[in-house]
């Protein structure tokens, strides 16, 4: 109604203008403030309310107030015992390399122990057939990952491939990754680890050391296990440089059999 009458006295256009003038009057006015906002929070204004000045209040403020009682928890922090320190204390003393070295205890009576154990477990023979003895296939690796993913992935196919052959030809498999004595490392760990695994398996005739790098290629291939019953140990190597050269490098031991008496004794 009263935009009817200010039409009627001024004129239509005359208050189209005026409104036109208002509009831009507010948002002048809008402006204005956006930018006094802005210019204060980045260059300040002087000593009256600048950013500084209310971080100084604020800060004041807090510390004015009166602290209450703290609640949370608070972890405890508490230097590390230094377990390297200890366990360097408790480390025996190194053994003498002169001093003679065993594998353990001789055994001498091996041989009649076995055979009561073999007649009180007449479900365990020593021999699956008449030219079938029972066979234990031994490999083992390191129980750290490989430097290169790659490695475990060939070792992982490796010991499937190992499997699958004991599974054909019947041969039981045991897979290492312990250490059993720490003065034989590398590759003289297999020593003890053979003697332990002929001793807990009184009914295996042969054990089958295979390393964890050698795979079968034949899947079918039997071993004649008659050629190699008379024999104490079955090793590989060159004639050249072992009954030539007299030089023991000629042996290989990646993959060896090892009757039940000779390295037990």
């Amino acid at each position: 109604m009263a935009r009817l009458d200010l039409a009627r006295w001024i004129g239509e256009r005359r208050t189209r203008q005026i409104q036109r003038a208002a509009r831009n009057v507010r948002l002048t006015v809008i402006c204005l403030f956006l930018t006094l906002l802005v210019l204060r929070g980045t260059i300040g204004a002087g000593k009256f309310g600048t950013p500084n000045q209310d971080l100084d209040d604020l800060r004041h403020a807090l510390q004015s107030r009166p602290r209450l009682p703290h609640r949370s928890l608070v972890e405890e922090s508490k230097p590390l015992p230094d377990h390297r320190a200890a366990d360097k204390d408790n480390d025996p003393p190194p053994r003498d390399p002169s001093d003679p070295y065993s594998l353990g205890p001789k055994i001498s009576n091996w041989d009649s122990q076995r055979s009561a154990w073999l007649r009180r477990h007449p479900d365990r023979p020593n021999f699956l057939a008449p030219s079938k003895p029972r066979v234990l296939l031994v490999t083992g690796s390191s129980p750290k990952p490989c430097e290169n993913p790659v490695g475990d992935h060939y070792l992982l196919k490796s010991i499937k491939n190992k499997i699958d052959y004991c599974r054909v030809h019947g041969i039981e498999i045991f897979y290492n990754m312990a250490l059993l004595d720490a003065e034989m490392a590398g590759f003289w760990a297999k020593l003890p680890l053979i003697r332990t695994l002929l001793l807990a398996h009184p009914d295996v005739e042969f054990l089958w050391w295979m390393d964890s790098d050698a795979m079968f290629t034949d899947m079918a291939f039997e071993l004649p296990w008659d050629r190699y019953s008379p024999y104490n140990l079955v090793l590989h190597g060159w004639n050249e440089m072992v009954y030539d050269d007299k030089n023991w490098i000629g042996l290989q031991h990646w993959q060896f059999l090892a009757p039940q008496l000779p390295v037990v004794a």
